[in-house]
């Protein structure tokens, strides 16, 4: 575990950085009535994506709305609070993408001998960077005709929330994070230091599991960190070029505090190990 510990260390060394100024501004706003930025109400729509031999990929109905986006405090690059507009529905994974999903659409197991991880098909796909991802959508997209694709930062950090403006899409009680996320707590506790298999914990307020930890999600964006400053109010797409991705969710080797809704980080497209992974999201037909 020692070999896959140093590798996180060393690639994960921005989120200290941004970790460290976590709690040292006051609270932001949150919508109210007036601002007329309110999330949408969820569908209770799915659909199964048929990827073959047997496995299918779950992608959940979020409807459109608006959210507040980021947390005054939060870490620098969370600020400033803007209010976003997702301006269409679209459709996001239940669940993160599984190796047995990976395997059935790529034909590869690119975190064979380098995980600690359980041999379980149901446990999320490692060692995928950005680029591999992408090739992944690409290939997914071409065999069924569904718009496979990541999700924008903006569009994940909605549908994590839920409609909720708290920590956590459960609240801001940090002591509950761990029946909803595996993080590095619960993982020490129970010594397996490792991702676990999706969708163990519970859901967020729209059915959406793994949220919070367990693997790292990349997004489709570009990392700047003044993006905040000149974002768009409506379906930001990122900065138009950089040299990092932009990957939310916290991870099964992070403390608490990088799993909020509104924890923000970046690695460089090419890289990968066993704390990241991904969910797809598809617009709606």
């Amino acid at each position: 575990m020692i070999r896959f510990r140093s590798l996180a260390v060393v690639c994960l060394s921005c989120l200290v950085y941004a970790g460290l100024f976590v709690g040292c501004a006051p609270q932001g706003p949150t919508p109210t009535d007036e601002d007329e930025c309110v999330a949408g109400s969820p569908i209770g729509e799915s659909i199964s994506v048929d990827l073959g031999g047997g496995v299918s990929m779950e992608l959940v109905r979020i409807p459109a709305g608006c959210f507040m986006m980021g947390r005054e405090s939060g870490a620098p690059i969370e600020r400033p609070v803007h209010e976003v507009t997702i301006s269409q529905d679209f459709y996001i994974g239940r669940y993160e993408v599984t190796r047995a999903q990976w395997q059935a659409v790529m034909e590869t197991s690119p975190w064979a001998g380098r995980s600690a991880a359980l041999e379980q098909g149901d446990s999320p796909a490692t060692f995928v960077s950005w680029d591999n991802v992408v090739q992944f959508c690409e290939t997914l997209s071409a065999s069924t005709g569904y718009d496979i694709r990541l999700p924008s930062e903006a569009e994940w950090e909605y549908a994590t929330r839920a409609g909720t403006t708290t920590k956590y899409s459960f609240g801001d009680d940090a002591g509950s994070l761990g029946s909803y996320a595996w993080y590095d707590d619960n993982v020490q506790d129970v010594g397996e230091e490792y991702a676990h298999p999706a969708g163990q914990k519970l859901p967020n307020p729209w059915g959406l599991y793994d949220v919070h930890g367990n693997v790292a999600e990349w997004c489709n964006d570009w990392y700047s960190s003044g993006y905040y400053d000149v974002s768009p109010s409506t379906d930001p797409p990122g900065a138009s070029s950089g040299t990092r991705r932009v990957l939310r969710g916290g991870s099964w080797l992070l403390n608490l505090s990088l799993c909020r809704s509104a924890y923000r980080f970046w690695h460089p497209p090419g890289l990968s190990n066993d704390l990241i992974g991904f969910r797809c999201a598809s617009g709606t037909p």
